[in-house]
């Protein structure tokens, strides 16, 4: 076992290499998918307010071609 124990160093060392590689890639894609989904959510939150103040409560709201808007506060939304 002693003439092969620096070949098992090195091979664990390139293993754990490897890991650190695919950490390394994926940690900015994780980073970015984490923005978009507060972003989203933040969204449907407006949203949720929105349709919650008009359909639920029939409360009073003002529409722009594409804005939407809570009379009550400054709350608005703009579709695409």
């Amino acid at each position: 076992m002693k003439r092969y124990s620096g070949f098992l160093f090195i091979d664990s060392m390139l293993a754990f290499s490897i890991i650190i590689l695919i950490v390394m890639l994926l940690l900015p894609m994780y980073n970015e998918m984490s923005i978009t989904y507060q972003r989203k959510q933040v969204t449907l939150e407006k949203v949720r307010l929105l349709y919650m103040h008009i359909v639920i409560r029939e409360g009073e709201y003002t529409r722009e071609a594409h804005t939407i808007c809570i009379k009550a506060s400054k709350v608005c939304h703009t579709f695409k």
